[in-house]
């Protein structure tokens, strides 16, 4: 499996230094988007050739040619921890732990990009990052203000977006078809992939922030629709009731990041059963982990 980290680093600079818009939009469509085109225009549902990959990623939250005609400070920052350097070795080391099942996994390049978001139009709740590694061979990081608390969780969010390539190589998705239980446990397995490399400090908000008094409420919940399907009702128990207006889902009556978090304890729960590592119960379908795992039994 081959990692490619893009200079997006380099490129930035570059975009920075153009002279004209007509310059900084084209190194920025050309150079800096160009090997992600085609993942774009999976998630935008477009054809690649067509595809306007600086409007789609407005639309992400992503900075624009417009806004950089000096050095961001996100950039500065993230140069000044060595990124692009650690990406690199993180995804090594990720690599390393599926070593010895590369003849079941059919991804044969990941391309991975580290972006700068617009503070302004980011998603308050990401605390300053975020990532995508759903769509197979590429991972995107965006982080829009790098600070301590979220640097500190760089290795993390890289492993996690890795899990989510090699998982997605083996449990293809359909969105029309994916099951609540499918999704909480492809999210539960990338947060439990990245702690077991990293160690729970590792964690992200989406699981370390979770309401707990809520708990009870969530799994019960949760438990009575692990079969329910589809990618518009789904996000609904995935990312729960405080990102549903933002993003136009049904509430249904649980906290932030729901899913993550109770994926993430079932997830632990079946490593514990089992004696089983992460690596290892990345390759066992959703329903036997939360059967294995016993976690729902006494939710009722």
């Amino acid at each position: 499996m081959n990692i490619i980290v893009h200079p997006t680093d380099t490129i930035y600079q570059d975009i920075v230094s153009a002279k004209t818009i007509e310059d900084k939009n084209e190194l920025f469509e050309s150079a800096l988007l160009s090997p992600f085109k085609p993942a774009i225009a999976t998630m935008m549902y477009a054809n690649a050739d067509d595809l306007n990959a600086t409007e789609a990623v407005s639309n992400w939250g992503f900075i624009l040619p417009d806004e950089l005609s000096q050095t961001p400070p996100a950039l500065q920052a993230l140069i000044d921890f060595g990124a692009w350097t650690k990406a690199r070795d993180v995804l090594a080391q990720c690599v390393q732990q599926f070593r010895d099942y590369r003849q079941q996994i059919d991804i044969d390049t990941i391309v991975f990009g580290l972006f700068l978001g617009q503070q302004q139009r980011a998603n308050p709740l990401d605390k300053g990052y975020t990532g995508m590694g759903g769509i197979t061979g590429t991972i995107f990081a965006v982080y829009s203000d790098p600070n301590d608390y979220n640097l500190g969780k760089f290795n993390g969010l890289i492993a996690h977006e890795f899990h989510h390539n090699i998982h997605l190589s083996l449990f293809r998705w359909n969105h029309m078809e994916i099951t609540l239980a499918q999704w909480m446990i492809y999210e539960g397995m990338a947060e439990s992939f990245a702690t077991a490399l990293y160690g729970e400090d590792m964690l992200g908000y989406y699981v370390a922030d979770f309401d707990t008094s809520q708990l009870d409420s969530a799994k019960r919940l949760i438990a009575d629709n692990l079969q329910t399907c589809g990618f518009q009702q789904v996000r609904s128990y995935i990312y729960g009731d405080a990102l549903a207006d933002a993003f136009g889902f049904e509430k249904v009556g649980l906290p932030a990041f729901a899913g993550y978090a109770i994926g993430y304890q079932v997830v632990q729960a079946y490593l514990k059963q089992t004696g089983k590592t992460v690596t290892q119960a990345t390759f066992v379908p959703a329903n036997e982990i939360i059967r294995v795992s016993g976690y729902f039994e006494t939710t009722r």
